[in-house]
């Protein structure tokens, strides 16, 4: 997998942006035979920072879309296929973390298939497509993604950030704690 990033003016958090990408360029599949490679680009772009699930999305979003294409070519379900592939305990991660736990990636899938009746819609919109003109501008359709996401900053993130704490003891006797 070649993952290249658009690491805006200048470098702010773009390694840690990079490196969460990385840890799930895979998506929530378990691959046994990967290599990932990484590079952020300086672009002109305003910098790019960490924001709301950074990195993981833009990988994860490129793994959906070859799952999709996959189903496709096999004529199979997307749903079903992303439910063979998810990762189960004792799958191991392209870092080599061994999955002792669940992850609970094929529970929350069937639970998402069955509230959306995916499979119903994914048929109606199928044959809604088939019977379009080639005046149609519109097609309708429905997707399906499964994605894995881990919590926290990787890459020392924390570092790069020079967070600071303080505590400040008030006129009133109170203490307040600045985070």
């Amino acid at each position: 997998i070649e993952v290249v990033m658009d690491g805006g003016a200048y470098c702010t958090l773009t390694p840690v942006v990079l490196s969460r990408g990385i840890l799930h360029a895979t998506g929530p599949y378990p691959v046994e035979h990967v290599r990932v490679r990484g590079r952020a680009m300086a672009t002109n772009t305003p910098p790019n920072g960490a924001f709301r699930g950074f990195g993981a999305p833009q990988t994860e979003f490129a793994a959906e879309l070859q799952v999709a294409r996959v189903a496709d070519a096999l004529g199979v379900s997307p749903a079903e296929l992303r439910r063979r592939w998810a990762y189960r305990p004792g799958d191991t991660t392209p870092t080599g973390q061994v999955l002792i736990d669940s992850v609970a990636a094929v529970a929350v899938l069937d639970a998402a298939v069955e509230a959306s009746e995916y499979e119903r819609v994914r048929a109606r919109t199928r044959a809604a497509r088939e019977s379009r003109t080639e005046r149609d501008r519109l097609a309708p359709g429905v997707g399906i993604a499964l994605a894995w996401h881990g919590a926290g900053f990787t890459g020392s993130g924390e570092d790069h950030l020079a967070s600071v704490a303080g505590v400040e003891l008030r006129d009133d006797a109170t203490i307040r704690v600045l985070i």
